[in-house]
């Protein structure tokens, strides 16, 4: 098992699964829930792919034992979609304006929802209960109406959603020591920018999609010229028998690499479904383990 660093907040892992040049669906106006979206975004998986998708998924609670699995709103609505109305009148500020927890669930599927616009029909199933990320300006007719669906919500942030601020609450009030982002180019685009990222665990399927616009793994805002890209170490790569890839990264200290550098030979490693070369650091020895 690997080392994990002391931290004020929960370990964040990103996994997600995408097309050769990282889209993570079809066009941008298209959402995986759509049935039919969902349906032809699957026709494309090659068999190995729902294999590794639940190896990575035994990897990750093997590991870490994850509790809250995280989302953005955008996996729900479209990005025009406006403020769900919620429960009109007067409300109390000083009330609702707080972290808000009428029930403790032993894991959690949180979605950060800033400007409430998802109108949930589900809020519990199997021992998962939802879990809203709000902020001071969420509308106080929306807070209403969660808390009339008894839904828990935490307030993080005073214009928009601090996700680190969330993260750390995640940590303080439900005990949660992992949180895996499931989420769509928005969500996890903000982790990146916020440095909150810890790992990441990919899967690319063998087609193409492409588009200027169609979200991929990290979307959001672009990196300044002050910003530096996050710096990732290769742990762990499985080749499925119809050529899908699932690899693990883990972050690392930001570094430049220089052209003088010697090269280190590849390493053979017997990873799942193939014989590859590939070449293994020494903060990945276990990615024997990785791959089992």
């Amino acid at each position: 098992m690997s080392r994990q660093k002391a931290s004020p907040r929960p370990r964040v892992i990103v996994s997600s699964t995408a097309s050769l040049d990282g889209r993570i669906t079809l066009s941008k106006p298209e959402r995986l829930l759509t049935p039919d979206v969902g349906r032809r975004w699957k026709s494309h998986w090659p068999p190995d792919v729902p294999e590794l998708i639940a190896r990575r998924a035994a990897n990750i609670e093997e590991r870490h034992h994850p509790t809250v699995f995280l989302e953005g709103s955008g996996t729900f609505v479209a990005d025009a979609a406006g403020t769900v109305t919620g429960i009109a009148g007067q409300h109390d500020p000083s009330d609702l304006r707080r972290d808000w927890l009428p029930k403790i669930a032993p894991k959690w599927f949180a979605v950060v929802d800033g400007r409430g616009r998802v109108p949930w029909s589900f809020t519990s199933s199997a021992g998962v209960c939802l879990l809203v990320v709000v902020s001071a300006r969420t509308p106080l007719a929306y807070l209403a109406w969660l808390r009339k669906l008894e839904v828990p919500y935490l307030l993080a942030g005073d214009d928009r959603v601090d996700l680190r601020l969330a993260l750390r609450k995640m940590g303080h009030l439900l005990g949660a020591t992992c949180v895996v982002s499931e989420g769509g180019g928005g969500i996890n685009g903000a982790l990146l920018r916020s440095r909150l990222v810890d790992e990441i665990q990919m899967i690319w399927f063998p087609a193409v999609i492409g588009g200027a616009d169609t979200p991929s793994a990290f979307d959001g805002d672009r990196l300044t010229p002050e910003e530096a890209p996050l710096s990732m170490t290769h742990c762990g790569t499985v080749i499925g028998r119809h050529g899908s890839i699932w690899s693990r990264y883990e972050t690392a200290p930001d570094r430049e690499y220089s052209n003088d550098e010697p090269e280190q030979g590849p390493t053979a490693i017997w990873l799942g479904f193939q014989h590859v070369e590939l070449a293994c650091h020494g903060a990945c020895r276990d990615a024997q383990d990785t791959a089992r």
